[in-house]
């Protein structure tokens, strides 16, 4: 199982064409599991209030497939799903991180984040909390255009490793 956990603000909102771009991001998505053989939870990890989360969580999952289903999404006050809705007394996206990276078999997490700072200490924080386990940082500067552009890399350079082998 791969674990997506992407910030909101400067990562995932933007100016840019949704509808094309998230098409997009969801395909991306899904050659992340298509090279891992794997499915992916997705979660926003955010310190947005929770009508901004949920007005986002709204939005992707209408674009969602098979592979790829919604985890618990976070926001400043708020833990919620679906069909629940918890307040929440984490602060800092580490924290948030660590309890939405509380799933058995996790093959990699992938953290999404347009700063440098927050994007390094929590990758850096999950290296400590899953030692077994391959985390990879996105850093995207101007939104999900922008994400897109950065997991294709990461594609990228997983497909060149599979065509060395």
């Amino acid at each position: 199982m791969n674990l997506f956990l992407c910030d909101i603000e400067g990562t995932y909102k933007g100016i840019e064409n949704r509808e094309e771009v998230l098409k997009r991001f969801i395909n991306n998505l899904n050659k992340i599991n298509e090279i891992d053989d794997s499915k992916m939870i997705f979660s926003f990890i955010s310190d947005d209030n929770y009508s901004e989360v949920n007005e986002c969580f709204d939005e992707i999952k209408k674009y969602l497939t098979d592979n790829i289903k919604l985890g618990f999404q976070y926001s400043s006050d708020y833990i919620f799903n679906n069909n629940n809705i918890i307040k929440s007394n984490y602060r800092s996206k580490i924290e948030k991180c660590f309890d939405a990276s509380n799933i058995d078999n996790i093959n990699k997490i992938f953290y999404a984040d347009d700063s440098v700072m927050n994007q390094i200490i929590v990758v850096e924080s999950l290296k400590i909390k899953h030692p077994n386990v391959e985390i990879i940082g996105l850093n995207p500067s101007r939104g999900l255009n922008d994400l897109n552009i950065e997991i294709e890399k990461y594609l990228k350079s997983k497909t060149k490793q599979l065509v060395l082998k």
